[in-house]
């Protein structure tokens, strides 16, 4: 897989957006530290990226909508190159448990059917096992109210509890 999709994942966030927020009683209540503007850069397998990412609040709070810009410079005798992406989060219909089904600008869909949540701390999604697909894991961390951590983390196939960073960042909320 192209390593660019990795780092989208952690790599820099933050556009213009609506910060709507998620009703209190909603399995995305604990999210709301995502929500907002943010900006930032990180280490990829493919070389430093920085970006911009919004995180808002849509269908009357009922999903949170990533969109992501990253730039990378030409590295690693790869040319410079853009990457946009759209995460979609939300609680399964089935369940209620919090899934996410991620894309960008490459072609690249991972569908999170895992997330593992510390309210308004951390929130770690991570992708379904299987014998012939690596496993992903996306982690964010809050760091206060102004910064957070990103990680995107992959496991290759066969070997779904040993992952490997891809893409490590920090993101800081963008003044208003």
């Amino acid at each position: 897989m192209n390593s660019k999709l990795f780092l989208l994942c952690f790599a820099a966030f933050g556009c213009a957006a609506g910060n709507s927020m998620t009703h209190a009683d909603t399995p995305l209540a604990p999210l709301q530290f995502l929500v907002g503007d943010w900006s930032g850069g990180g280490d990829t397998d493919a070389g430093l990226s920085r970006g911009v990412s919004s995180i808002k609040s849509d269908l009357d709070g009922h999903i949170l909508v990533r969109r992501d810009h990253t730039i990378f410079p030409a590295a690693k005798g790869q040319p410079a190159a853009a990457m946009d992406t759209l995460m979609l989060i939300y609680p399964s219909s089935s369940d209620g448990h919090l899934h996410a089904t991620y894309t960008d600008s490459g072609g690249h869909v991972i569908q999170y059917t895992a997330a593992r949540v510390e309210p308004g701390r951390l929130v770690e999604f991570d992708s379904d096992a299987s014998p012939n697909a690596p496993v992903f894991r996306l982690t964010y961390a809050a760091k206060g109210i102004k910064a957070m951590d990103v990680k995107f983390e992959m496991a290759a196939p066969g070997t779904p509890s040993v992952f490997h960073p891809v893409a490590v960042g920090i993101l800081r909320r963008s003044a208003k």
